[in-house]
């Protein structure tokens, strides 16, 4: 539980990227049930602004993890195990999670010394537009 004071000159957006919670993952706003994420191994992201964020006044956040039973081959655990942040950002931005997401569909060796290659490279990019318009 963390109560904070946003600032409207954060950004348009405020958004809580959690990078790893095990498992049932539910997040709170003010009191009020904005996602839960049920998976425990995968990244997530919840927008704030459209929970019914306050801006200039106190907000209380809440996360809460359940595991209930033997369900996992790797964490026994359960709770939050990896970063939380709060990102603010423009309406127009990149989404996150992945955002950008870079591959390398073919790579061929071009000498036999193995110094020279081609490739490809295919790029992916996601952007998230909270306003609703045409970007």
């Amino acid at each position: 539980r963390k109560t904070f004071r946003p600032d409207a000159r954060w950004g348009e957006r405020l958004q809580l990227f959690v990078e790893g919670c095990y498992m049932n993952c539910s997040v709170y706003l003010n009191g009020e049930h904005l996602l839960t994420h049920p998976y425990g191994y995968t990244s997530f992201a919840v927008d704030l602004t459209a929970g019914g964020l306050r801006l200039g006044q106190p907000n209380v956040l809440a996360i809460r993890a359940e595991s209930r039973g033997s369900n996992s081959r790797w964490y026994a655990g359960a709770g939050l195990f990896r970063p939380v942040s709060l990102l603010a950002h423009p309406a127009l931005h990149l989404a996150v999670p992945g955002g950008v997401y870079v591959t390398t569909p073919h790579i061929a060796l071009t000498a036999s010394d193995g110094l020279r290659a081609d490739a490809t490279v295919a790029v992916n990019v996601t952007v998230a537009n909270a306003r609703g318009t045409t970007a």
